[in-house]
């Protein structure tokens, strides 16, 4: 069900870690450790996603892009859990493309990572999101790359110009792994990718 309805969700979830770390870890703790490359946070926002916070015979719902504050901070509070997720899946003319850049296929944090999801009416984009993971103290969503999108009939010069504003709005750092400017570098070229992969699914689901 989750890779029919969810589809971002299933493939983020399967670059988690390895196969034993899969078996244990939840999507639930995935939030909770607020990293800014964990990898189901970018496809949880894109889904639009909401937390139910529970503490005795007490609840309440925060948006997923609310709850977490910065590296490995979120707005819970002492003697809460996280008891709930909600997600609503896209519509069924939707494109969409999860791409996680680092340098193993196992036990890896994403040195970069790309949540995009494309609507479409036709040959023109409806709705569009963008998500950024690795470049910031929480994830970013790229307002204006999916404002550029909106109403355009998706080529790669419309692709190319979404991902210049998508590296535009990052603040990645310089650490041991990368360079500021090579984080942002890949953040242009995998924006690009992310849209004519999510434009590529879409035309496939026409066809079949």
């Amino acid at each position: 069900m989750i890779r029919q309805k969810f589809p971002l969700l299933s493939i983020a979830a399967a670059k988690i870690g390895s196969l034993q770390v899969r078996n244990r870890a939840t999507v639930g703790g995935n939030i909770c450790t607020a990293r800014p490359a964990g990898d189901t946070i970018g496809p949880l926002l894109a889904y639009g996603a909401k937390v139910q916070l529970v503490k005795g015979k007490e609840n309440r719902w925060e948006t997923l892009e609310k709850f977490i504050t910065g590296p490995g901070k979120t707005t819970k509070k002492e003697g809460e859990v996280l008891a709930a997720i909600i997600i609503k899946p896209f519509a069924d003319n939707t494109g969409v493309s999860y791409i996680k850049y680092g340098v193993r296929k196992a036990m890896e944090i994403a040195m970069v990572s790309i949540t995009t999801s494309l609507t479409f009416d036709g040959n023109k984009c409806q709705a569009a999101s963008i998500v950024l993971g690795a470049v910031g103290p929480t994830f970013i969503r790229s307002i204006d790359a999916e404002e550029s999108l909106r109403s355009s009939e998706v080529t790669l010069s419309v692709a190319e110009k979404a991902a210049e504003l998508a590296a535009a709005c990052c603040i990645p750092i310089t650490d041991v792994r990368a360079s500021a400017e090579y984080r942002r570098e890949l953040v242009r070229i995998l924006t690009k990718r992310g849209i004519m992969e999510a434009l590529s699914q879409y035309q496939n689901s026409q066809d079949h």
